[in-house]
């Protein structure tokens, strides 16, 4: 049995300030969905995946889930 196989992938982006240091208060997270067998056993260039933007710097209550772009492949 694999565990995990199915799990979305998520990044995070971060400003940076004149230094080019992480600031603390996150601007965007990608949520990566795309099949397991096609992770493993595809080359990255011909992996289909769909990319979800959630847009974290507006001051709303219901931010983290307001979707801003989407990117397929």
């Amino acid at each position: 049995m694999v565990g995990g196989c199915e799990n979305a992938s998520s990044y995070m982006v971060y400003p940076a300030d004149k230094d080019g240091k992480k600031v603390d208060k996150k601007q965007f997270e990608f949520q990566q969905k795309s099949g397991c067998c096609s992770r493993f056993f595809l080359p990255a260039d011909c992996t289909p995946m769909d990319l979800k933007v959630m847009n974290l710097q507006l001051n709303k209550k219901n931010a983290e889930t307001e979707e801003c772009m989407q990117i397929k492949r």
